[in-house]
């Protein structure tokens, strides 16, 4: 197997249009042909925007539009707004819940968790 190197394709005006792995013996001109090929195929950079949702099963607007834990007026939370308020991903509060092993228990509701919101203010520093 040949060995290869990760080689950045510059932009005419500056900045990296992309990257390309090519071969490590691969002469100056060689690269510059592969770098010119690619400039012709991409011709505008495309802009990677971040994702503004995260991607869980629950209601969008509820995610949309967060509230600050100390205006929070319902008694329970589902988990994806748990994990927001904690700064945690929803399945590491799945994980607890299923083991028993983190610092605040939730409720079982129908099959479902639910996370009282005083124990997350609890958990947080807030008082209640």
């Amino acid at each position: 197997m040949r060995p290869m190197t990760w080689m950045p394709i510059p932009l005419a005006g500056g900045g990296t249009l992309a990257h390309a792995v090519i071969p490590s013996d691969m002469t100056a001109g060689e690269a510059e042909i592969v770098c010119a090929v690619i400039r012709a195929l991409v011709r505008t950079p495309v802009e990677v925007k971040p994702a503004i949702e995260p991607c869980v099963e629950t209601e969008r607007s509820e995610l949309r539009t967060p509230t600050d834990l100390e205006k929070e007026t319902r008694t329970v939370v589902n988990t994806e707004r748990a994990a927001y308020y904690l700064n945690r991903k929803p399945q590491t509060l799945r994980g607890w819940a299923c083991h028993d092993d983190g610092p605040l228990r939730p409720l079982r509701i129908n099959g479902r968790l639910a996370w009282p919101v005083a124990e997350l203010r609890r958990c947080v520093g807030l008082r209640t």
